[in-house]
């Protein structure tokens, strides 16, 4: 977190506070709480994912379906949550909830339960290693964004480090991979933007290509985040033309893998027991003869829950919302001044990043309506706010300011981030504390 360099052997150490370090330490810190003080199963549909980690872990790809049901033939151990793990016998379990999540977010999971398999662990410690995988690559995925970005180092810390942030990389989630690549994506969308084109140029582009698809085949509903790559100026990418074609590609390539996914897991879609009324097919078609109803939708429920998704995005309902609301301030201000002095989005960048926003807002919704809603719904219900943690970084880029990027110092820019991010994470632990423990 600390490095240091003086003149000679007894002059004054210059002190450097690396952001990406101070991720990495307040992160593995709080998360290894939230690990230890959440119980067992207790995170956001932890069940649910457990099992479809489980299932991938035994190289199967996809659901399967028995009757009304989707899931897959599991351990009954895993259904009871108690006793040796004893893989022999089996149950089909229906797990609908997550069954249709592509790999991707899962593959950290399924791969320490593939260990844990082989020396036969019982499904509460399968649980809890797959707890700290995915806490592990988060933190990896996050100090990579946090390290590569060429503005907002200090935001992309503050928006990680949140409570929402840290409780979802510690449970067993598909959101402890998704939120990282995330941020990835948008760090190396920055990084392309920032940066002239060079003989490192192919790679870059090769490495957003790949966080793209992984960031679509982690949740489907992120994939507007690819549109990203328009926030770089055609000039500074070898002219409009070479621009269009790798923007053609990009697009092309993650709609591919978006379609493959769809056309794998067609068929396997059952309608969650708290909408049974359910029917995308029939939702779509509603939906396609009066778009402008649901944008209306759309519209009316952000107005009207517009505080709600600001605080839930970052901190748990139950902390109160004046601390939300400090800490997004002291976000805007770090984010005023944790710029450069040569680069920040041009206005035409930042329209791109208004769409993305707009247009992640309007494929969550999408996607919620079309699968847990009745035909024909007035409203759009079950929208968590932590939903929007993968964009939540784009709207503080939009405060970027060029002339402020020298007014305050990286070491104590980087020292009020941390502090704040430590004190939030300290509230974080404490609602763990007195939410699952009474103390």
């Amino acid at each position: 977190m600390i490095t240091g360099s003086g003149r000679g052997t007894c002059g004054p150490r210059k002190v450097r506070i690396l952001p990406e370090i101070a991720f990495l330490v307040i992160g593995a810190v709080a998360g290894l709480c939230f690990i230890v003080g959440v119980p067992a199963y207790q995170g956001a549909d932890e069940p649910a994912h457990l099992n479809r980690a489980y299932q991938l872990s035994e190289g199967r790809m996809t659901a399967e379906r028995s009757g009304g049901s989707v899931g897959g033939m599991l351990p009954v151990s895993m259904l009871v949550r108690s006793g040796p793990l004893n893989p022999e016998r089996r149950v089909f379990v229906d797990f609908r909830n997550t069954a249709l999540y592509p790999p991707v977010p899962y593959l950290p999971h399924a791969l320490v339960l593939a260990l844990g398999r082989m020396v036969s662990l019982p499904p509460r410690q399968l649980l809890y290693l797959g707890r700290v995988a995915g806490l592990v690559t988060a933190l990896g995925l996050g100090f990579l964004a946090i390290r590569i970005t060429p503005i907002a180092k200090r935001v992309f810390l503050m928006l990680a480090l949140a409570p929402m942030a840290i409780r979802q990389m510690s449970m067993v989630s598909a959101d402890s991979v998704t939120n990282g690549v995330s941020l990835l994506l948008v760090a190396v969308a920055l990084g392309l933007a920032a940066t002239p084109i060079g003989p490192h140029d192919r790679a870059t582009r090769l490495r957003f290509g790949v966080c793209s698809v992984a960031t679509t085949l982690s949740k489907l509903a992120y994939w507007p985040l690819a549109l990203l790559y328009l926030v770089g100026s055609p000039v500074g990418r070898g002219g409009r033309k070479r621009f269009a074609i790798g923007f053609a590609v990009l697009v092309c390539t993650s709609a591919a893998a978006l379609a493959a996914w769809l056309w794998a897991t067609s068929g396997l879609f059952a309608a969650q027991r708290l909408a049974p009324d359910a029917d995308p097919a029939r939702q779509l078609a509603h939906l396609v003869a009066d778009p402008l109803r649901f944008v209306a939708m759309l519209i009316e429920d952000l107005q009207r829950d517009w505080a709600r998704n600001l605080h839930g995005t970052l901190f748990p309902g139950q902390l109160p919302r004046w601390l939300s609301g400090l800490y997004l301030a002291v976000t805007a201000t770090v984010a005023l001044f944790d710029g450069r002095g040569d680069w920040t989005p041009s206005l035409r960048g930042r329209v791109v990043i208004v769409c993305v926003i707009a247009a992640t807002y309007v494929s969550v919704n999408a996607i919620l309506y079309l699968t847990l809603h009745p035909v024909g719904a007035t409203t759009v219900r079950f929208v968590q706010p932590r939903y929007f943690l993968p964009v939540a970084p784009l709207g503080f880029l939009l405060l970027a300011n060029r002339r402020l990027a020298s007014w305050v110092r990286e070491r104590d820019l980087t020292l009020l981030a941390a502090a704040c991010a430590a004190g939030s994470s300290l509230a974080g632990v404490r609602w763990v504390l007195s939410q699952y423990h009474g103390i």
